[in-house]
């Protein structure tokens, strides 16, 4: 642009842009309409929490497993409900993607037991159900006051937590459990928390603080470290007491 005016460079674009290589065709329109449709199912499944491969040619959409799961056959009917759930899908095929492979031995252990708290019913049926895929056994309670009546009987090792719920608020749950079962670790898994919560819930000893949405595997992955946090714990105690 240093040698030429604005004038000149507008038209010099609009001419270029008439011409044929730049035209739009048939061919042309349609690889956009496919790219559109893909782009549109890709962020259905995103706001769902999956993380997949999506591409479609004439309303035909093929998703791909990019992450090891377990209950594929699950999963794969629950991708294909949510892409077929979009506007302008013919069909959908689900497979496992070229770098998905199926260790014959997993390389962790799981807590026994998780508990899901969360008064958003339909989220977290469908979260415990997306953990429940990658070998964690959860629970699931609705409120605070039904979370703390539920540990006084069945101490979980694990808990996920929302902060904003009627009644007992995620807050309180947090500063109970870490004061009459201090060997529960928790996660906050909140949408509308702020600076301020996250600091204060970790003063209050919540194991870590996130955000939804959240990609099941990095929530899934929190978990574990959290449970490998109470197995050095517990090995400390045996080594003390031995």
């Amino acid at each position: 642009m240093h040698a030429t005016s604005v004038e000149d460079a507008a038209g010099m674009i609009c001419e270029n842009a008439r011409k044929e290589p730049l035209a739009t065709t048939l061919e042309s329109r349609k690889a956009m309409e496919d790219f559109v449709l893909a782009a549109r199912v890709n962020i259905a499944l995103v706001e769902e929490g999956h993380n997949v491969d999506v591409s479609a040619v004439d309303g035909d959409v093929t998703v791909l497993i990019k992450d090891h799961v377990l209950r594929v056959e699950h999963l794969k009917r629950e991708l294909k409900e949510i892409a077929e759930g979009v506007a302008g899908v013919r069909s959908t095929e689900v497979r496992l993607g070229p770098k998905v492979k199926r260790p014959t031995v997993f390389e962790f252990e799981m807590p026994s037991k998780v508990l899901l708290v969360d008064d958003e019913q339909e989220f977290v049926q469908t979260l415990s159900e997306r953990l429940q895929m990658r070998e964690l056994d959860t629970a699931v309670v609705y409120d605070g006051e039904e979370a703390l009546s539920y540990i006084e009987g069945e101490e979980p090792e694990v808990m996920i937590l929302d902060l904003r719920m009627p009644g007992i608020d995620g807050v309180e749950v947090l500063r109970r459990v870490k004061k009459n079962h201090p060997d529960v670790e928790v996660i906050i898994l909140t949408g509308h928390g702020s600076e301020k919560d996250e600091a204060l819930t970790r003063e209050l000893g919540a194991f870590a603080y996130l955000e939804k949405p959240v990609e099941i595997d990095t929530l899934a992955k929190t978990v574990r470290d959290a449970y490998e946090k109470i197995r050095r714990k517990k090995a400390e105690r045996k080594h003390d007491a031995e």
